[in-house]
């Protein structure tokens, strides 16, 4: 499930049975996922490669130093 709060997104879903211990993916809205993507690499940060998700987002992932998987993502028009 889905719900706008305000300016954040809140995203829910349910852990596939048989599976122990959750993992929390924590998702970034930016204006443009391509440019952050880069900027990041940039930095040295390894980035998962751009996932389109037709109509909808693109987004990659990556984790941070202490291992929290995050994400990036930006809006697409529809059609794109």
């Amino acid at each position: 499930m889905e719900f706008e709060v305000g300016p954040v997104w809140l995203q829910l879903g349910s852990e596939p049975s048989g599976r122990s211990g959750a993992e929390v993916v924590l998702r970034l809205g930016v204006g443009d996922a391509a440019s952050e993507r880069e900027r990041l690499r940039g930095l040295g940060v390894a980035v998962g490669p751009i996932e389109h998700v037709e109509g909808a987002v693109d987004y990659f992932d990556f984790v941070d130093p202490d291992g929290n998987r995050l994400s990036i993502y930006s809006l697409v028009p529809a059609g794109s």
